[in-house]
């Protein structure tokens, strides 16, 4: 079987919709697949080229493993704006364009959304080489971009655009349930459920050591892990970390658009330490060597993804402790699982409290712990989500 993959967000890069589009990758490959990828040159969550992508020509060629990667140098805007969002989009939307006659024929072609514009590229690439298209969304991109926009006229061409990309696709997918429901109102296409999934076999092998970033205060000590990106709630993360100053000693291991502001933000509190992101081989025994992990979203936004680092978080048998709308798929997640607090309330204090009454009860942390690590190894082990998609994958 010949798969192509189009998306911007690949390897090297090691978070996000990069890490599943590797992982998925090399699950293919291990099954004997002829894979190829139309992709970007590597820049996130930094938005800054890598190393040494910044120096490489507008098109490339390389490999991975036994797949075909096609690469594109495409714009990559330093702050990232709306506008510059798009013109992003565009640019390797067209770009990749000049891989069509590149690629192998009759391919089970998988768009990964964002960017849904890869869908062009694809109805092309069947046009002329023949092939069935299945769009997978990771984010709902065009409800994300009605929500900025200045200019609402815009909004309902925006959506039929969506609406009638997902429906010249032959299958459709999704990561939760909530977006599932969504997604059955956008498109006519024949839609299943398609989870984040994660290697529950890399956190039965973790070091008995503490990571080199966990610091052994006598205190409690909670862990941020992921992109410092703009839908994380920022200033209630701030005034978390002020009102815990004596009680709780917090790590942030990221990169991001929102670093330098969040670093500038609490650069006078004693409590608080930031690094740099780990290699992802390297991530199960960070997550493990804490007390708790923490997840702060804003209100306002409410979520239908429930954030990939959610299910790495559980699988790690500590608990979370997160904030955000009342209706987001975490809250579902989290109650429904045990292995955590979902707060939805507005007052810092309150949440404080509960979090430093968890943490001082061992008993209870442990077992909120153990059920969070259960429930993500029954509903997010990749060797079962994975096979599934394989099977969905040879039915297309």
């Amino acid at each position: 079987m010949k798969t192509l993959l189009i998306s911007p967000f690949f390897y090297p890069d090691e978070i996000g919709i990069a890490l599943y589009n590797k992982l998925t990758v090399e699950y293919l490959l291990e099954k004997k697949q002829d894979v190829s990828i139309i992709t970007a040159v590597p820049y996130y969550p930094e938005w800054k080229i890598k190393q040494p992508y910044d120096k490489a020509k507008l098109f490339s060629r390389e490999k991975y493993l036994a797949a075909t990667v096609f690469r594109v140098k495409h714009f990559v805007p330093k702050k990232p704006t709306a506008l510059k969002r798009v013109l992003q989009l565009l640019h390797f939307t067209l770009l990749s364009l000049r891989y069509v006659f590149s690629v192998p024929k009759d391919c089970k072609i998988i768009v990964v959304s964002p960017f849904t514009s890869g869908i062009i590229t694809a109805l092309v690439i069947k046009l002329f080489r023949g092939g069935k298209i299945w769009c997978h969304v990771q984010d709902f991109e065009f409800d994300a971009a009605a929500a900025t926009f200045t200019f609402k006229r815009f909004i309902k061409p925006l959506y039929k655009i969506e609406s009638f990309l997902f429906n010249r696709c032959d299958k459709i997918s999704t990561i939760s349930n909530a977006m599932f429901e969504k997604l059955k109102n956008k498109t006519n296409t024949p839609a299943i459920l398609f989870p984040n999934f994660i290697n529950v076999e890399s956190f039965k092998n973790t070091k008995d050591e503490p990571h080199p970033y966990y610091l052994e205060t006598g205190r409690p000590q909670l862990l941020y892990s992921g992109n410092l990106g703009e839908k994380q709630d920022w200033d209630f993360f701030q005034s978390f970390c002020q009102e815990v100053i004596d009680d709780i000693d917090i790590t942030v291991v990221g990169n991001g658009a929102m670093g330098d502001n969040l670093k500038d933000k609490l650069k006078g509190l004693s409590n608080i330490r930031f690094f740099n992101l780990v290699p992802y081989s390297e991530l199960p025994q960070l997550l493990c060597s804490f007390d708790g992990h923490i997840l702060f979203q804003k209100k306002e936004v409410i979520d239908s993804v429930m954030p990939s680092k959610l299910i790495a978080m559980m699988l790690s048998g500590k608990p979370s402790f997160l904030y955000g709308n009342p209706l987001s798929e975490s809250k579902l997640v989290v109650e429904e699982s045990r292995g955590g607090i979902f707060y939805s309330g507005n007052s810092v204090k309150e949440l404080s409290e509960m979090v430093i009454d968890l943490l001082a009860d061992d008993k209870k942390r442990e077992s909120m712990g153990n059920a969070a690590k259960r429930y993500a190894q029954l509903h997010f082990s990749d060797k079962n989500i994975l096979r599934d998609f394989e099977n969905n994958l040879k039915h297309l």
